[in-house]
């Protein structure tokens, strides 16, 4: 008999892809064009909320409603979550290398699964503690910390470990919001929220200026903003629909894998024995999360 596996494992898994592949790159682009931490973050919401709302205005319009009171939700998604971890994340990219960064923000597993049993009564289970120490394990050999971490600035590991709880924060609102609304919503509005928390601090004016200043920063913004905004934070959700969160928050950590493929063929970076060994820590965590847990595996021989 054939073992189905959950969709939702690839989603998640896709959404890591995206965001290693490309965040990286997004805002060490914006940084050259001269924008600030806060300025980037902020197109990336304000392109983000615009193409959820452009797809809802052209396909189902009743995607815009919500009940308002249910707008902390959404405020916690978009402003507390997604906002402030575009804001830790490049920040942390100023000061650390993208490597470490990505692992400094992907402590979030480890918030997920404690945020999950506590609001969510989720079990934390043995499969998912060994998970994360697959994951996070591989995540450090890969971003090279045995190779000498005390170099990299203090406000540069605060900044790093605050988008990691930031970033958690958003897996525990959305989860939240998936009980009466569907994805494209809570990601419309979502970064509706974000692009205020964020765009409006950085200076709205000075940021599109600066953005329609050149067709490369245009095209860097947009396509930017999709392919590390829109897109994997849409794939995320989804999956969430059939994942329950920590899983989730683990299976993301393909984004700091990928960010180190990148660093090494794109970048032309170096990868370490100890990098290669990392990435197949991490490959193990995935395959350990595709497997049901012995009461699902039950659970499924029944039915």
């Amino acid at each position: 008999m054939v073992r189905k596996v959950n969709p939702g494992l690839f989603l998640v898994i896709g959404a890591g892809i995206f965001w290693g592949a490309t965040l990286g790159l997004y805002a060490r682009g914006m940084e050259a064009l001269g924008f600030s931490p806060m300025q980037t973050a902020g197109v990336r919401m304000l392109v983000s909320f615009l193409a959820f709302a452009l797809y809802s205005l052209l396909f189902n319009r009743g995607l815009f409603r919500i009940a308002w009171k249910d707008s902390w939700m959404f405020v916690g998604s978009g402003a507390l979550s997604i906002g402030t971890f575009c804001y830790f994340y490049f920040t942390s990219l100023t000061y650390c290398p993208l490597s470490i960064t990505a692992i400094l923000a992907y402590t979030s597993p480890i918030f997920i699964i404690l945020f999950s049993a506590l609001f969510f009564k989720e079990t934390i289970t043995g499969q998912k503690l060994i998970a994360i120490f697959l994951a996070l394990t591989g995540c450090a050999l890969v971003s090279g910390i045995l190779d000498g971490f005390a170099a990299v600035p203090w406000i540069g590991i605060i900044t790093g470990l605050l988008a990691g709880f930031t970033y958690a924060m958003y897996s525990i609102f959305a989860r939240i919001a998936l009980r009466k609304y569907t994805t494209i919503t809570i990601n419309l509005y979502s970064f509706l929220f974000a692009t205020l928390a964020t765009l409006l601090p950085a200076g709205a004016g000075g940021t599109l200026s600066r953005l329609f200043a050149s067709p490369q920063a245009l095209l860097i913004g947009i396509l930017g903003s999709l392919l590390c905004g829109a897109i994997p934070f849409f794939l995320y959700t989804k999956g969430m629909e059939t994942l329950d969160t920590g899983k989730a928050g683990i299976l993301a950590t393909t984004e700091p894998l990928v960010s180190a493929l990148v660093s090494v063929f794109i970048l032309g970076e170096p990868m370490s024995l100890w990098g290669g060994i990392g990435i197949f820590f991490v490959l193990a965590a995935i395959i350990l999360l595709s497997r049901p847990a012995k009461h699902e595996a039950s659970s499924q021989q029944a039915n």
